[in-house]
């Protein structure tokens, strides 16, 4: 972002995934989503079982809540800043089909 002169958070917020250790780390903090991966491996595990015992889950949806852990590099959107090309546009479609929903939720979060 420094080489191309754009301003963090005031022009463009950076959120991470995963809540990976070094985002707490860096200077300024990363905003982050954490998911919850014990309930993930939980819920992938009951599906394995089940599948084993011959019980289909295909076209189930399972849907776990995340967590937006607010640190320092998002801000609302300046007139400025919304004129740059969302990165979003360069995630695959079903990526940010995926993703665009909580997103959506995250963002309304940040603004409040």
């Amino acid at each position: 972002m420094r080489d191309r002169n754009v301003s963090v958070p005031a022009e463009m917020s950076v959120i991470g995934f995963d809540d990976l250790i070094f985002t707490q780390l860096l200077h300024p903090p990363v905003t982050t989503v954490r998911q919850p991966i014990a309930d993930l491996a939980q819920v992938g595990v009951s599906i394995l079982l089940d599948c084993i015992k011959g019980i289909s889950h295909r076209g189930e949806v399972v849907r776990l809540p995340v967590q937006l852990i607010k640190r320092t590099l998002v801000a609302r959107p300046t007139s400025r800043s919304s004129h740059r090309e969302s990165p979003v546009r360069s995630l695959h479609a079903s990526q940010a089909s995926h993703i665009g929903r909580e997103l959506s939720e995250l963002r309304d979060e940040i603004q409040t």
